[in-house]
């Protein structure tokens, strides 16, 4: 069945707003139990592992602005929607550009995210 694109565009930016919240709860209703997360400082998988690591970044102050959002198609995915997110994260006087990719399975669920500094 493939995905409806809509809801996946909404669950993508809910993420996002989620996230700046700060509410591991929702996070992990839409994050799938096998979810792989990547970024500059390695890659971590499974809900609780990526949980754990979001915990520990949420024991910062910042602020995260969603600039920009396109679908791509992601090839290794069994249904390959995907967002590429251009996001700013403001921590203290550091701002991180980054690109984060969010990939979805067949319950949309967040499978995979990969997250790039610019």
């Amino acid at each position: 069945m493939a995905l409806d694109k809509e809801i996946c565009l909404q669950i993508n930016n809910t993420y996002f707003e989620k996230f700046q919240s700060k509410d591991l709860t929702y996070l992990r209703t839409i994050y799938a139990p096998e979810i792989r997360f990547e970024d500059w400082d390695g890659e971590h998988h499974g809900i609780d592992t990526v949980l754990d690591e979001n915990a520990e970044f949420f024991e910062k102050k910042f602020t995260l602005t969603l600039i920009s959002t396109t679908e791509f198609y992601a090839e290794f995915a069994r249904n390959p929607i995907g967002y590429s997110n251009v996001i700013s994260i403001k921590v203290g006087k550091e701002t991180l550009n980054i690109v984060d990719e969010l990939v979805f399975d067949d319950d949309y669920k967040i499978v995979s995210i990969y997250a790039t500094k610019q």
